[in-house]
């Protein structure tokens, strides 16, 4: 079970058993410009957002505020406290920082939703946004610890979907993708 998830479109079930009363965590997972952020927009629930965090802090970078993760972490579990769907939209790039994203979400199905989008589609996004530099997008794609289907039931995930390719966001195809992943995990 060491495999990378399914290819676009597929979602790996990794718990069988979905009650419709169970609300879900949705953690979305990937470099800066790959879609994340359109995605969480598109579906319902309560959306935490490490781009509104940094913000609201003033800062650029997640490590230029030595409280970055405690502001994010205490969004989180207030959304979760207040029950309903969860959408936790950061870069979530390494498995601690996946890790992390589940923990206190007991009684939540867990999805990981992964998005596989080449370097090069990722750069001419940043290149064309400047909210994120250029060197920051490629050490994000580098450092990119794209998670297996063992890591992600070993750390609680119920569901993986992948979302791969150079779907512009905006575009219909992205937001094909965005119906796909609300309408199957449901």
């Amino acid at each position: 079970m060491s495999e990378r998830p399914g290819r676009r479109g597929k979602v790996t079930r990794l718990n069988s058993v979905r009650s419709r009363q169970r609300p879900r965590l949705i953690v979305l997972c990937g470099p800066s410009h790959c879609g994340k952020s359109t995605l969480a927009r598109s579906l319902p629930g309560q959306v935490v957002s490490s781009d509104q965090v940094r913000a609201a802090l003033g800062v650029k970078f997640s490590r230029e505020a030595p409280r970055f993760w405690a502001v994010f972490e205490d969004l989180k579990q207030t959304a979760l406290m207040l029950g309903g769907d969860v959408i936790l939209d950061a870069c979530h790039l390494s498995k601690r920082a996946r890790w992390h994203s589940v923990q206190n979400a007991e009684g939540y199905y867990k999805i990981l939703v992964v998005f596989d989008v080449k370097p090069s589609v990722l750069l001419a996004r940043a290149r064309k946004d400047r909210r994120v530099a250029i060197g920051e997008v490629r050490r994000m794609a580098r450092d990119f610890d794209r998670p297996t289907l063992e890591e992600a039931a070993e750390l609680g995930f119920d569901e993986v979907r992948v979302i791969e390719g150079a779907q512009i966001p905006g575009s219909n195809a992205h937001h094909k993708e965005a119906r796909e992943c609300t309408n199957t995990t449901r």
